[in-house]
C-alpha cells in the first residue's frame, strides 16, 4: 500500500498465506526453488507433493 515500495520478495516455507490470505493484492511473478515445504499450523509436519502444488496453484492465481 506504500506508493514507495517499488518491489517486494516473498519468501514462502509453509503454507501460510494460503491459509490466512496474501498480504499484497496480487504477485507480478511465482518463481518456485528447490526445498521442503511445512505445514502453518505444525511446522514439523512436511507438506506432500499433493499440497505443494496446490501452494503453487494457489500462488499462480494471484498473478496479475
Amino acid at each position: 500500500m506504500n506508493t514507495a515500495v517499488d518491489a517486494l520478495v516473498l519468501w514462502l516455507q509453509t503454507d501460510e498465506l494460503q491459509m490466512i490470505g496474501s498480504p499484497v493484492d496480487g504477485f507480478s511473478a511465482v518463481d518456485v526453488g528447490q526445498g521442503v515445504f511445512h505445514r502453518y499450523t505444525a511446522s514439523a509436519q512436511v507438506l506432500n507433493s499433493a499440497e505443494v502444488a496446490a501452494l503453487v496453484s494457489w500462488a499462480r492465481g494471484q498473478l496479475r
